[in-house]
Parts: structure tokens; C-alpha cells; sequence
């Protein structure tokens, strides 16, 4: 896993925000979607945010325009680590 900077509070908000929606809906959220979920006031705001995740390793910037998590927290079962074990991997891209 690639070493990745420390977040702000904001930006692990907004990485929060990107992997619920990712969970719950099975792709990322658009640029609109963070501008509505946390009320900016243009989508300016939250592609600087977006970019700044980008540089510290967390986010991909894909060629369809999508940004999405680099790295997700999954609850690992197998048999290897005891079950129960979140580990982290890395998105598919």
C-alpha cells in the first residue's frame, strides 16, 4: 500500500461521504453530490477538496470524470486472520 499524508477533518468527512455512497449505491458520487451533501457553494469547492485528497493518495481521478477512493476498509471473515478483522485494501481500477 502506497504511504499516503494525514487528513484534515474535512477531508475524511468527504472521504466518509465517498465510501457510504460507494457502499450504499455501488458507484462514487458525482461532483454534485458533494456540493449538495455538504452544502458548498459551487462545485469549486469540493473539486479542491477532491484534488487535495487526490495529491495525499486517498482519491483516483478516472478518465470518466468519476473521483473515487483509493483505498476502502473492508471486515475480513476468512480463516487466515481470525474473522472479524477490518483490513484495508485497494480499489480496483
Amino acid at each position: 500500500m502506497a504511504q499516503v499524508d494525514k487528513l484534515t477533518d474535512r477531508q475524511q468527512e468527504i472521504l466518509d461521504f465517498a465510501l457510504e455512497f460507494m457502499a450504499k449505491y455501488g458507484e462514487p458520487p458525482t461532483v454534485r453530490d458533494y456540493v449538495d451533501y455538504f452544502g458548498f457553494a459551487g462545485t469549486n469547492g469540493a473539486i479542491c477538496h477532491l484534488k487535495s485528497l487526490h495529491w495525499k493518495g486517498y482519491m483516483v481521478h478516472r478518465n470518466g470524470g468519476a473521483w473515487v477512493p483509493r483505498y476502502r476498509t473492508i471486515d475480513c471473515e476468512c480463516p487466515h486472520c481470525g474473522g472479524g478483522v477490518a483490513i484495508t485494501e485497494e480499489y480496483e481500477e
